[in-house]
């Protein structure tokens, strides 16, 4: 059970002795029950802060900010002295009508509980380093390495799709950690990049990405030319730091969503890696939606990586050997998959049911990506090893 949803389940109890209190004539006389509903406020506030705001709970925030707003006179009338167990035929029908929403969001809480992480058999660090990376621009970078115990055999950058950010592969992360990779992903914040400030904020950030794609196929408050300017600099940016800590230490990039063209033109346009053997990066993985792998192709042939590029369009076929004599695999899965968006199916399950997706159950599907993944890098440093 995820802490996330222990929260939720906080934020519901808290609920119930309000929704009650109309109908229950010994509850009438707790006056401090009226107080509740700013309490659960907060909560929901804290969970946000900690947690970011996906899909899944905004049920329980819709009838947690209900019940506040239903229950603002009534806390007034605390405030002054006044008493508080006498309820209108009005406020009856409204506490009445709401209990019903209230079961709903219970239930939509249960349904789209996230997924517990990835519990691995080998024990990993997880960091998270916050430094200024440029005036006005705070940079997160979250790491993950392997134990003392084990080697560590390369180091994968990770840039995620807008939807999902820097965390959004948890289990990636885990599984590679475990094999011996160091793993990294950076996100930045800056208010005076987005024409919205609001939307430096990734809480604010996902929510608007995937309501909008849910609602209209396209990212609200934000367009395209903007999502991919600053996926464009944030690229830079990491990989100019990583240019000066990897060196000749192998090296390999995992991209995601909108990220993945970025990426590509990036590499092809300051020549680092993916040309001589023991240097630069060794391999690029993209990670995409079925309707995006021809945009992607066309980007990667412009992009100079034409004919040196591995489709595999399905989340359960093997990964062709011969892949690994070329730089770069493209990873997607059937249509519904949620490849391209992250972890959405065990993250924010709603989110990705209402996308036409399923629920990742123990993240089984995560895990088998990353560890095909994990496979194709062992191909890849194979084959290093065996050059003259």
């Amino acid at each position: 059970m995820s802490d996330f949803f222990i929260g939720e389940l906080l934020v519901l109890l808290l609920l119930v002795p309000v929704l009650l209190r109309p109908f229950v004539r010994s509850l009438q006389s707790i006056r401090g029950i009226v107080f509740l509903p700013p309490v659960a406020l907060i909560f929901c506030i804290l969970i946000i802060a900690g947690s970011g705001f996906p899909v899944s709970f905004f049920p329980v925030f819709f009838v947690v900010t209900l019940t506040f707003f239903g229950g603002l006179a009534r806390m007034s009338r605390a405030l002054r002295g006044l008493a508080t167990d006498w309820y209108s035929l009005s406020s009856r029908i409204y506490y009445l009508v709401l209990l019903p929403v209230f079961l709903c969001s219970v239930a939509a809480a249960f349904y789209s509980a996230p997924e517990d992480s990835y519990l691995g058999s080998v024990s990993v660090e997880k960091s998270v380093v916050r430094e200024k990376a440029a005036a006005g621009v705070l940079a997160f970078r979250h790491e993950w390495s392997p134990s003392a115990e084990t080697a560590r055999t390369a180091t994968v950058v990770f840039f995620g799709d807008v939807s999902g950010g820097a965390v959004s592969r948890s289990t990636l992360a885990a599984v590679l950690s475990e094999q011996g990779y160091g793993f990294q992903s950076d996100d930045y914040r800056s208010f005076y990049a987005w024409d919205r400030p609001a939307m430096a904020w990734p809480a604010v950030r996902f929510l608007a990405v995937r309501l909008g794609e849910i609602v209209s196929g396209r990212a609200l408050a934000t367009d395209d030319e903007e999502l991919y300017r600053l996926t464009r600099l944030a690229v830079a940016r990491t990989m100019s730091a990583v240019r000066t800590e990897v060196r000749d230490a192998p090296l390999f990039i995992v991209a995601e969503g909108n990220a993945c063209v970025p990426v590509a033109e990036y590499l092809h346009a300051t020549g680092f890696g993916l040309q001589a053997a023991g240097s630069g990066v060794q391999g690029f993985v993209c990670l995409v939606q079925p309707e995006a792998v021809a945009p992607l192709s066309l980007a990667l042939d412009s992009s100079g990586f034409e004919g040196r590029y591995t489709v595999v369009a399905s989340e359960t076929s093997m990964i062709p050997r011969f892949s690994a004599h070329l730089p770069v695999l493209v990873l997607s899965g059937e249509p519904g998959t949620m490849i391209g968006r992250g972890e959405l199916d065990a993250d924010d399950v709603l989110a990705a049911l209402l996308l036409g997706g399923t629920r990742d159950t123990g993240r089984k599907r995560a895990e088998r990506l990353a560890r095909r993944i994990g496979g194709w890098f062992s191909w890849k440093i194979q084959e290093e090893e065996a050059q003259p």
